[in-house]
């Protein structure tokens, strides 16, 4: 009996081992590994992705319907704007249905991040980007909208250049993340993010008339970057003085800064010329751009006054403002992840007057 006994120890105790072994094998840079392995298997995938921004006391969250198929297709319909975007790989529309207008571009003149993005559904970059600048740290399993999921976090090599800490679920089947809770530190306080991919189904074969798109009778139609044919070049200069001699059009200069200095004016020459203007100091920066143009209202802005003026407002994915307006022709855009609502109006009121 003794012998059965030890003998059935050994057993458990080889199987407890073994298991152990099994478990230490399974780390977080053996899970994203197997995560951009498994992506070639995923054809295309339909996903309600739940979005949710927090900064202190405040909470903003939409809900978008994501279909994805590889190599490049995307539909995309946000509830809360009631917007649609869709791409068949060469071309991009965007029906802003509240404005009832369509912006059609090609997808050939989006950046190479941007491109990428359509092409990978975002899934590559971000597991990329991980192994790239993160160390990885496994939590174990837990179950997410009823799928078994990985859970690991990723923590900054470098807070400086990459100031977010992220948590990733990831699904135990098909290795996608499900889940990203991430929190970034800022002047305004803690924020943080939650992207969730809720009642997701994956390679079910999604029919590819989804990925295509006619403007309704009597919607504006835009079309946008259909002739970039010149390569642009980029010029710097120390003061406006300096760069009003090479601009094709007068520089609207703020009189009224918030106290920040200028760093520099980068002059973009291309089709158009676009100004960008960087002020900051050791805590803040902002960005002023300046072109001429028409404004043409987007789905992510809102109409408002300044100084009895009529501008367009905006929210930052980092929790600050931006303010967009005409002046002499010119359209001017003043932005600022780090200057408080009111410093900013300030600084568009002084570029107004």
């Amino acid at each position: 009996m003794r012998g059965k006994t030890i003998a059935l120890c050994a057993i458990l105790l080889s199987a407890l081992l073994l298991g152990c072994a099994q478990q230490e094998k399974l780390n977080a840079t053996v899970i994203a590994d197997k995560m951009i392995k498994k992506s070639d298997e995923i054809k295309d995938y339909k996903t309600d992705l739940f979005y949710q921004i927090m900064l202190g006391s405040k909470s903003e969250n939409m809900t978008m319907l994501y279909i994805y198929k590889k190599p490049d297709k995307a539909y995309i319909y946000n509830k809360k704007l009631d917007q649609i975007i869709i791409s068949n790989g060469k071309t991009m529309w965007t029906y802003d249905k509240k404005n009832n207008i369509v912006y059609i571009m090609s997808v050939s003149k989006l950046s190479e991040e941007k491109r990428r993005s359509l092409r990978e559904g975002l899934y590559k970059s971000i597991i990329e980007n991980a192994l790239k600048n993160y160390n990885l740290t496994y939590f174990g399993t837990t179950t997410l909208d009823g799928r078994k999921c990985y859970v690991i976090k990723l923590t900054p090599k470098n807070e400086t250049k990459m100031p977010v800490e992220m948590k990733m679920w990831i699904d135990a089947e098909y290795w996608l993340p499900v889940k990203v809770y991430s929190t970034a530190k800022s002047i305004f306080g803690n924020i943080t993010t939650v992207v969730e991919y809720r009642n997701l189904s994956i390679n079910t074969g999604v029919n590819d008339s989804i990925f295509n798109f006619t403007p309704p009778k009597g919607v504006k139609v835009v079309y946008e970057n259909e002739s970039t044919s010149v390569k642009p070049t980029t010029e710097t200069y120390k003061s406006f003085e300096e760069a009003q001699k090479h601009v094709n059009f007068t520089l609207v200069v703020p009189s009224y800064t918030a106290g920040l200095k200028l760093e520099k004016i980068t002059l973009i020459n291309s089709t158009n010329q676009v100004v960008m203007i960087d002020y900051s100091n050791s805590t803040c920066r902002m960005i002023i751009s300046e072109r001429l143009g028409k404004l043409i209202p987007s789905p992510y802005t809102k109409n408002t006054t300044i100084d009895g003026k009529k501008v367009l407002e905006w929210r930052t994915f980092m929790g600050g403002y931006g303010y967009e307006f005409v002046k002499n022709g010119v359209i001017v855009a003043v932005l600022s992840d780090h200057l408080s609502k009111a410093e900013l109006k300030k600084v568009v009121e002084s570029m107004l007057g």
